[in-house]
């Protein structure tokens, strides 16, 4: 998950980039509300019938649990109700939740180097 604090070409807003497999197509950068009020959908096949299930509501918060990413959660409920949220109060609550350990920042090519040389076996 990625978080863009300026403006971009894209938005105004903050935006909340996000790379999720199942998402298929879902995912890319958006702004808070968006992921927040999106709610996905599955296709799966029931004998000769192709059933679309659609996650339910709060999906993205457990999308962040899962991914031990709770302590970013109150950022984005306090984004998609449209307060500015500064860098530095991002870096500090992960760095309380890393044990002190720096937030990976950059270009998202210098991101996924990071995280490459992090784990050389991990496909970001």
């Amino acid at each position: 998950m990625l978080y863009h604090p300026g403006e971009s070409p894209l938005s105004q807003a903050p935006l909340i980039g996000l790379q999720e497999p199942h998402l298929r197509g879902e995912g890319g950068a958006a702004n808070a509300s968006h992921w927040i009020k999106l709610r996905p959908s599955k296709w799966r096949r029931e004998g000769e019938r192709a059933v679309e299930e659609f996650e339910p509501e709060g999906w993205f918060k457990q999308l962040c649990d899962r991914n031990g990413l709770a302590w970013f959660f109150p950022f984005v409920v306090r984004l998609a109700e449209g307060e500015r949220v500064e860098t530095d109060e991002i870096r500090t609550a992960y760095a309380a939740h890393s044990r002190g350990k720096p937030i990976i920042e950059g270009t998202i090519w210098q991101i996924y180097d990071a995280l490459r040389e992090m784990n050389p076996r991990a496909k970001p």
